[in-house]
């Protein structure tokens, strides 16, 4: 934790920005190893699961409520823009929030770069109806951000996919 905030300081963060992302690092540091550590065993191996009746895939127990409390603490919200009720804080303060997860458990962690993509995306490429509907979904975590790389002939290789969208 320490190693990260003498990191971030490096940038041209003003006193009040680094006195926010330390608290912000200092409430997710605590979160990952007070918390999600405990739970990544179990996690890794209970794994994620697939009803193949409802066509619902599901998190492993618990997880959810560690995803809750993210929620709660606004973290996915962190690089949404502020007019989507994000706090459009730095992408440097973003990666740390994911290095610092990543320490409790590299597979939770992966809310944080998956939602990311998926606001960047729609931040940049979105139509004005599309950034009004999901950034702040997307933010508030009410929407967990997916994508789909993949199609019968193609597999995951995106080079190889042939659907464009128009």
């Amino acid at each position: 934790m320490k190693q990260i905030l003498k990191i971030l300081n490096n940038f041209n963060f003003s006193k009040e920005e680094q006195e926010q992302n330390q608290m912000i690092l200092e409430m997710v540091y605590e979160l990952a190893i007070n918390e999600v550590i405990e739970k990544e065993q179990d996690w890794d191996e209970e794994g994620a699961h697939f009803d193949s009746q409802t066509k619902i895939a599901s998190y492993p127990s618990g997880m959810m409520d560690i995803y809750k409390k993210c929620q709660q603490n606004d973290l996915f919200s962190v690089i949404v823009p502020e007019k989507y009720d994000g706090f459009e804080l730095s992408y440097t303060l973003w990666n740390a929030i994911i290095e610092l997860m990543a320490r409790g458990s590299l597979a939770f962690s992966m809310f944080f770069p998956s939602q990311g993509l998926n606001i960047e995306i729609i931040k940049n490429h979105g139509t004005p109806e599309a950034k009004e509907k999901y950034l702040p979904l997307l933010g508030s975590g009410d929407v967990i951000g997916a994508m789909a790389f993949s199609e019968p002939n193609a597999g995951s290789d995106i080079s190889a996919v042939a659907t464009k969208a128009e």
